[in-house]
């Protein structure tokens, strides 16, 4: 299948180095499913995966090696898909813990759920 990410022209960035991150976190991702997912018929709470992102960032603060950053990656995803947080929801208004607030020009866009989302870009799935 063929993913097609849009982003604004005026969003500069490395995206040979990006692509290249997000297929390694897919093959990653691909690898570990007959492990975890197939055997609950797709991600589930149980796994813990907020609990598996912060072991692989000790992992990858005490070794350097950016495969846990990967795995992050796809544990946050899959977080978002079977939350172990009890608060887990989606709030483009909350405030960053690294940076202050700024004001951005957001553009709305309909999500899954088929609400109107605020997100700074769109996408588009033409998988299978």
């Amino acid at each position: 299948m063929t993913f097609t990410i849009k982003c604004s022209d005026k969003f500069r960035h490395d995206w040979e180095s990006f692509i290249i991150f997000v297929q390694q976190a897919t093959n990653r991702l691909a690898f570990g499913y007959p492990r975890y997912e197939a055997v609950h018929g797709g991600p589930h709470k149980s796994n813990k995966y907020m609990t598996r992102m912060g072991k692989e960032l000790e992992k990858y603060r005490a070794t350097g090696n950016s495969e846990h950053l990967r795995n992050i990656f796809n544990y946050a995803w899959l977080e978002t898909r079977a939350p172990e947080n009890s608060k887990f929801h989606w709030n483009t208004e909350a405030e960053s813990a690294t940076r202050p607030r700024e004001r951005s020009d957001f553009s709305t866009y309909i999500g899954h759920s088929g609400t109107a989302m605020r997100e700074p870009f769109a996408y588009r799935w033409d998988g299978d």
